[in-house]
C-alpha cells in the first residue's frame, strides 16, 4: 500500500526516468563510502541472500526476513505499476500476478506468499485509481480523490494484513504465525486432494541422521542422532517403511522405477498389488494357514519434528490411512508401496494406519513358505513384468568374489573367513570363522541363507574405512573390509539376492525400539532410522529381510540401526508414581495473553469472512427482490408493483445525478430523461404515462403493463451495469451505499 501511495505521487516522465536511478546510485555510494568494513560485507552478503532468494527459491536470510519482504514487494509493485499504467490493463496484470503467486504456491515456493499477495494488495488499489479516471474522463468532470478507491482500502489493508504474518521470522519454515501457515497447508491439501495438483515431493532419507556421511556415495564412519524423531503407538514392534529404491550403480541407491501418485482411495487393485493385498490367491488347506499369521494393526503415529511428506506404514497389507486433524494429512501412494502426503507432515499432524500385517519373523512362517514354494504360485504376465525390468538390475563393476560367494551358498560350500574388526586408529583383531550354508531347495531358502551368512560373519560397526572411490560399494563390503552399519548389510543382502535370480529392493525407514515406553507407546528416535532389503517371491509377494546383526551395537543403545533387537516386547503398564496425579494441573499453563494473542489473526479472517458473506448475501438479495414470483407475494396489488418498479428506476436515475427537481413534473422530468437515454424496452415518457394514470385515477394496471415496467427496469439496470461499471453497480445499487455518480452529458 504505501509503494502504491508512493508511486502515485511520483510523476514518471523523462526526468524522474533518470532521476530516480541517478539518485539511487548516488545514495548508495554514499552509504558505501561511509560504511566499514563489517558493514560494507554485510550489504554484500545480504545482495547475495536477495539473488538466492529472487532466483534459486532459497529460504529468507536469517533476522531480516521482514525487509526482503518489503523490498521484494515494493519491487514487485513498482514492476507492476509500469506495465500496467504504461502497455496493459490493471485487470490483466493483477490477474497475471494473482495466478502467477497462486502456481508458485501451490508447487511449494510458499516464500512467494508475503511479497506477492502485499504486491496484490497495492494493485487492488492502483485498479480502484484507473477505474476511478477513466470514469471521470467518460463523464467529463474530476471526480474527488476518495471515490471508488476507498472502498477497495480494507481489502488492500486484510491482505497486506495477511502477508505480514505469513513473514518468516528466519526461514521459510517458521512463519510468524504457525495457525495461518497450516490453514494455507491444509487448503492446499485440498486442492491437491482433489484436483491432482501435487507439491514437489520432499522424500524421507536416513541421510538426515547421519546414515551418509560422503553424501554422493554410501558408506564411511558415521555418528547417529538422538533427536527425538516420532512418537508410535501399535501392539507390535515392526519396520516402519519410508522409501524405496530400486537400482543400484556400486555407489549409491537410486528409484527409477516409473510410479505416479494415486490418490488413496481411487484405484483398490492398485493399492492392493502395492501392498500384497491380493497375493497369494490360496485354496484350502493354505489359504487358513496363511490366515494365521495375518493380523490386523492400527500404527498411530505423532511426528515430533516438521519432517518430509512421507507416510510412516508397515511393509504389507495398508488398508487405509487417516489423519486426526481435517486435510492435514492428504495420503497419495505409488506402485512401490511407499505412501506420501500431498504436502510435508509436520508436528500435529497425527495420522494413523490400518494394515493387515503378515507376521513374517513368527515361528512356524518358514515351514509355510516353504510349501508356499512347492506350489509353484506366480503372478499375472503385467506383474512378473514389472518387477522383473526393475528389480534384478545389477552394475557391471560388481567383482567375480561375489558372485562366486553366492554360487558357494547355493552350492551349500563350507566357507572359511577372515574378518577384520577395527576397533580404534592403532590396533586391528583378525576373526577367522568357518560357515556352512543350510540346505537349499527354493529362493526362499536361499535368501534365508543369504541372510544368515551376512548376519554371522560380518562386524556391525559405526566407524567402517571409507571405501575407495573407484570400488563397488558392496564388494569392497564382502570381499575386503567385512565391517559396516545398516546401509552396508541392506544393500549386500539385494545386490547378492539378485544374483541369486531373487528380485529385490533397498528400502530406509525406521526400526522401532526394542522396548515401548509405556503400553504399546515407542518413542522414535533418529538412531532408530534403518535400511533393509525386501525380496519378491512370485506369487506372494515382497518380504523384509533385515541382514544387519544384532547385539553387536557400538552406539550401546536400544533399536533402530544399533544392532540390537528385542522381538515381540511384553506390554508394559505406566509407573502410577512417575506419572502422578494427571488431573493436577500445573499454574504455569493457565492462559495468558501471549496464548490469546497468537489466535488474534483469525479476527480479521473472521470480518473478511463476514465481508464476503454480506457481500453474497446482498447480490443475491438483489437478484431476487425484483423476481416477477417475489413481487406477487409482497405486492399482491399490481398498483403497488408498479410503484415498485418505478422506484427502482428512479433509484438508478439518481446514480446519473438526475433525481426530480423541486415543482418538477413527472411528464417534464421524462422528457429531460429521454434526452439521453435509449432503451430497447421504450422511451420514460411511457413510465410516466402509466404512474400518472395509476396515481390521478382508477386504472388498474393490466399484465402488459407489469410486464413493460419489469423489462424497462431491467433495461436501464444493464445499462446502468454497462455505464457505471461494475463496481459501482455492487457498491451502490446492490449494496446500497448512496454515493453520486458523475453526471452524464445530455444528447
Amino acid at each position: 500500500v504505501l509503494a502504491t501511495a508512493l508511486l502515485e505521487l511520483i510523476n514518471i516522465n523523462k526526468w524522474t526516468a533518470v532521476g530516480i536511478p541517478v539518485a539511487v546510485v548516488l545514495i548508495c555510494g554514499y552509504l558505501w563510502a561511509v560504511f566499514d568494513k563489517d558493514q560494507r560485507q554485510f550489504l554484500i552478503d545480504y545482495y547475495w541472500w536477495v539473488v538466492d532468494f529472487l532466483y534459486n527459491g532459497g529460504a529468507y536470510p536469517a533476522g531480516n526476513a521482514t525487509v526482503l519482504t518489503a523490498g521484494v514487494s515494493f519491487l514487485t509493485t513498482l514492476i507492476v505499476w509500469l506495465i500496467g499504467r504504461r502497455f496493459f490493463c490493471y485487470p490483466a496484470v493483477f490477474a497475471f500476478v494473482a495466478s502467477f503467486v497462486l502456481f508458485k504456491w501451490l508447487q511449494g515456493l510458499d516464500i512467494v506468499l508475503a511479497p506477492g499477495m502485499a504486491a496484490c494488495g497495492g494493485l487492488i488499489l492502483l485498479w480502484a485509481k484507473s477505474f476511478q479516471r477513466k470514469t471521470a474522463t467518460k463523464s467529463g468532470k474530476k471526480l474527488p480523490e476518495n471515490g471508488i478507491a476507498l472502498y477497495l482500502l480494507p481489502v488492500a489493508a486484510l491482505i497486506t494484513l495477511l502477508s505480514l504474518v505469513m513473514v518468516p521470522r528466519a526461514t521459510a519454515e517458521s512463519w510468524q504465525n504457525r495457525q495461518v501457515y497450516d490453514l494455507f497447508e491444509r487448503v492446499n491439501n485440498y486442492i491437491a486432494d482433489y484436483t491432482g495438483f501435487n507439491r514437489p515431493r520432499h522424500s524421507f532419507t536416513i541421510a538426515a541422521y547421519g546414515f551418509m556421511p560422503m553424501g554422493s556415495r554410501l558408506g564411511g564412519p558415521t555418528e547417529l542422532s538422538d533427536s527425538e524423531v516420532m512418537y508410535v503407538t501399535t501392539s507390535r514392534r515392526m519396520l516402519l517403511r519410508g522409501i524405496v529404491y530400486n537400482d543400484y550403480d556400486g555407489k549409491l541407491w537410486r528409484s527409477t522405477a516409473q510410479s505416479p501418485a494415486i490418490r488413496f482411495g481411487d484405484s483398490k487393485e492398485t493399492l492392493g498389488n502395492a501392498f500384497d493385498s491380493v497375493r497369494p490367491a490360496l485354496s484350502e488347506p493354505y489359504a487358513t494357514d496363511f490366515k494365521r499369521y495375518i493380523e490386523p494393526l492400527t500404527v498411530s503415529v505423532q511426528p515430533a519434528i516438521d519432517s518430509s511428506s512421507t507416510v510412516f506404514t508397515p511393509y504389507r497389507g495398508v488398508t487405509e490411512v487417516t489423519s486426526d486433524k481435517f486435510l492435514a494429512v492428504v495420503p497419495k501412494f505409488n506402485a512401490k508401496g511407499e505412501i506420501f502426503s500431498a504436502s510435508d507432515i509436520r508436528t500435529g499432524y497425527n495420522y494413523k494406519v490400518k494394515a493387515d500385517y503378515l507376521i513374517y519373523d513368527a515361528g512356524g512362517f518358514s515351514e509355510l513358505m516353504n510349501g508356499l514354494m512347492a506350489l509353484g504360485l506366480s503372478d499375472s504376465p503385467e506383474q512378473s513384468t514389472y518387477i522383473r525390468s526393475n528389480y534384478l538390475g545389477l552394475p557391471e563393476n560388481i567383482e567375480q568374489g561375489v558372485y562366486d560367494t553366492v554360487n558357494d551358498i547355493r552350492s551349500g560350500k563350507t566357507l572359511s573367513l577372515v574378518s577384520v574388526i577395527k576397533r580404534d586408529g592403532s590396533s586391528k583383531q583378525e576373526l577367522v570363522t568357518v560357515w556352512t550354508p543350510p540346505e537349499i531347495n527354493n529362493q526362499y531358502q536361499m535368501a534365508l541363507a543369504i541372510k544368515d551368512y551376512l548376519s554371522n560373519n560380518f562386524h556391525y560397526t559405526l566407524s567402517p574405512v571409507v571405501p575407495p572411490e573407484d570400488a563397488d560399494f558392496v564388494s569392497y563390503f564382502l570381499n575386503h573390509d567385512r565391517n559396516g552399519y545398516c546401509t552396508y548389510f541392506a544393500s549386500a543382502m539385494a545386490v547378492m539376492a539378485r544374483i541369486a535370480g531373487i528380485p529385490s529392493r533397498y528400502v530406509e525407514g525406521y526400526l522401532m525400539p526394542g522396548k515401548a515406553e509405556s503400553e504399546s507407546y515407542y518413542t522414535v528416535r533418529g538412531k532408530n532410522a534403518h535400511a533393509w532389503a525386501e525380496l519378491y517371491f512370485d506369487g506372494i509377494g515382497w518380504i523384509p529381510f533385515d541382514a544387519t546383526p544384532t547385539g553387536q551395537s557400538n552406539a550401546g543403545e536400544v533399536g533402530g540401526d544399533t544392532g540390537e533387537y528385542f522381538p515381540f516386547p511384553t506390554p508394559t503398564m505406566p509407573d502410577t508414581d512417575i506419572i502422578g496425579d494427571i488431573g493436577t494441573i500445573d499454574v504455569g499453563d493457565r492462559l495468558t495473553w501471549e496464548d490469546i494473542a497468537q489466535y488474534m489473526w483469525l479476527l480479521p479472517v473472521a470480518l473478511a469472512a463476514g465481508l464476503l458473506l454480506w457481500v453474497i448475501a446482498m447480490m443475491i438479495r438483489a437478484r431476487t427482490r425484483v423476481s416477477p414470483r417475489r413481487l406477487e407475494r409482497k405486492y399482491p396489488d399490481a398498483s403497488r408493483r408498479c410503484a415498485f418498479l418505478y422506484i427502482e428506476c428512479a433509484k438508478m436515475l439518481v446514480y446519473y445525478n438526475y433525481p426530480v427537481k423541486t415543482g418538477e413534473t413527472l411528464y417534464a422530468y421524462a422528457v429531460r430523461i429521454d434526452r439521453w437515454l435509449r432503451l430497447r424496452a421504450g422511451t420514460f415518457a411511457e413510465v410516466a404515462e402509466l404512474m400518472s394514470k395509476l396515481s390521478y385515477s382508477n386504472y388498474k394496471p393490466t399484465e402488459k403493463d407489469l410486464r413493460f415496467m419489469a423489462a424497462f427496469r431491467a433495461d436501464l439496470a444493464k445499462y446502468t451495469y454497462n455505464a457505471v461499471g461494475p463496481w459501482f453497480y455492487l457498491i451502490h445499487h446492490v449494496m446500497g451505499f448512496k454515493v453520486k455518480q458523475g453526471r452524464r452529458r445530455e444528447r
